[in-house]
């Protein structure tokens, strides 16, 4: 919701983004102010502010002051003031910095973890596990992170393939109803991104597909039969690093590898070991 009200403030809507601007400036004693209170700060009226929490989902005012206050409490004891789109600057030094990523990277991994759900964690590693074909589609930098879960999986016999921008077309219709696609995708919200374009497809061929989006990836969660939310707490056109959104991404892939692992831990422990052995030995 924070991130919604960010972005209605940034509009060019005049009355949502003076309520938006309002709430976001009095985050802190909010639930000390009336409608009347924010209608004058604001310069708008009751109405508006009513009409403003509708238009975000919900019923009124009242209804939406306790999930605004629940979404303050989440974010208070889960960040810090550090920013994750500019988390250093050219004042700070070593020692700085190195505890300023160490803090956003903490908060990225606890903040995806709060989003995850078990149950589709364990539904997203019984599709990987009955899929004949496991197909990853992701755009750079993301296709990096894609191979490390690729190795990872490989170790214990579990083959995944990675497809490559300029062929995922190709790669998404030869895929079929006992295969599945996990798709990365930070924004997940336009089929012109190449990584989302072949949706339809994956769709019509009945193929499972596995999302990990943001908040916002509305379009390609609504084509998931499973959706692990992302970190949103970066700004495309403002970060300087994919600091946050890498970490998120590898947490998720990692605690998908781990329940994967679980379900023949022995096994797949035995078959770890023996390749690190055999490994070892051709070196």
């Amino acid at each position: 919701m924070l991130k919604d009200l960010k972005l209605l403030a940034q509009s060019r809507q005049s009355s949502k983004s003076a309520i938006a601007n309002c709430i976001l400036s009095n985050l802190h004693q909010i639930e000390q102010l009336s409608l009347d209170d924010i209608a004058n700060a604001s310069f708008t009226s009751k109405a508006s502010v009513v009409r403003f929490a509708q238009s975000l989902g919900y019923k009124g005012w009242t209804d939406f002051l306790p999930a605004l206050l629940s979404e303050r409490y989440y974010s208070d004891t889960h960040y810090s003031d550090i920013d994750h789109n500019l988390p250093f600057n050219q004042d700070d030094d070593i020692d700085t910095i190195i505890q300023k990523i160490a803090t956003i990277e903490k908060e990225s991994i606890q903040d995806t973890a709060d989003k995850m759900d078990a149950n589709h964690l364990n539904s997203a590693t019984e599709l990987i596990k009955k899929a004949k074909r496991v197909v990853l589609f992701g755009l750079s930098p993301n296709e990096y992170l894609a191979y490390l879960f690729k190795r990872k999986m490989l170790t214990i016999g579990k083959v995944i393939e990675v497809s490559h921008s300029g062929e995922f077309g190709l790669t998404s219709s030869s895929l079929q109803e006992d295969d599945v696609a996990i798709i990365i995708s930070y924004s997940g919200n336009s089929l012109s991104i190449e990584s989302l374009r072949y949706l339809p497809v994956l769709k019509n061929n009945k193929v499972k597909i596995i999302a990990l989006t943001s908040e916002n990836g509305e379009l390609l969660q609504k084509y998931a039969d499973i959706s692990f939310i992302l970190c949103t707490r970066e700004d495309k056109l403002k970060k300087i690093g994919n600091f946050s959104t890498e970490k998120s991404i590898s947490f998720i892939l990692n605690t998908i590898y781990a329940t994967y692992f679980k379900k023949d831990f022995f096994s797949n422990y035995v078959k770890k070991v023996n390749l690190a052995s055999k490994l070892e030995e051709d070196r």
